[in-house]
């Protein structure tokens, strides 16, 4: 899909711009997971999910807002 094109071609630009920092492309990461779950892509949308989830663990505060909406849409994958 054409938002699948898009998001995958933002990611290696986050990567490429110093400092690396994983915050800037969570977003990123989490629409990118809603296109796979979109397109039936269950595995890879689960591994996008995890990884935003990870992201959250590793630079928020515990039980920050918005691992929530994360957690809603790694629900609904499973649904």
């Amino acid at each position: 899909s054409k938002a699948k094109s898009v998001l995958e071609r933002s990611l290696p630009l986050y990567e490429k711009c110093p400092p690396k920092n994983e915050k800037d492309s969570l977003w990123t990461l989490v629409h990118l997971g809603m296109v796979h779950r979109d397109l039936g892509d269950y595995k890879k949308a689960i591994s996008l999910f995890q990884e935003s989830l990870h992201i959250y663990k590793t630079h928020f505060p515990e039980n920050y807002v918005r691992q929530a909406s994360v957690l809603a849409s790694l629900g609904n994958v499973y649904n």
